[in-house]
């Protein structure tokens, strides 16, 4: 299923969970709007932890539990695929 920004922002609510290093899971927010979602998920791939690679993986899931968006260390965004293009730039960085 492709998302647009707009339905996206359209009332759906969303989760963001991250990894650490060490592979411990944390539910950073849960069902939440887009804004709330998105705003959580830029601070953890742009903040000191992801930089210095204490954060491993960051996700933003519908709430279908369907992944919308995904962050690994040292990889970048790699959900959804640049050339998909549904998603990649509705998180603003």
């Amino acid at each position: 299923m492709t998302h647009t920004n707009e339905d996206l922002r359209d009332g759906e609510l969303f989760s963001v969970y991250h990894w650490g290093f060490d592979e411990s899971q944390v539910r950073e927010k849960y069902l939440v709007g887009f804004d709330e979602a998105t705003a959580c998920v830029k601070h953890h791939i742009t903040n000191v932890a992801a930089r210095m690679g204490m954060t491993h993986r960051v996700i933003m899931v519908d709430a279908l539990d369907r992944t919308v968006f995904e962050w690994k260390y040292r990889e970048g965004i790699t959900f959804p695929p640049r050339e998909d293009g549904s998603l990649y730039g509705a998180i603003p960085m």
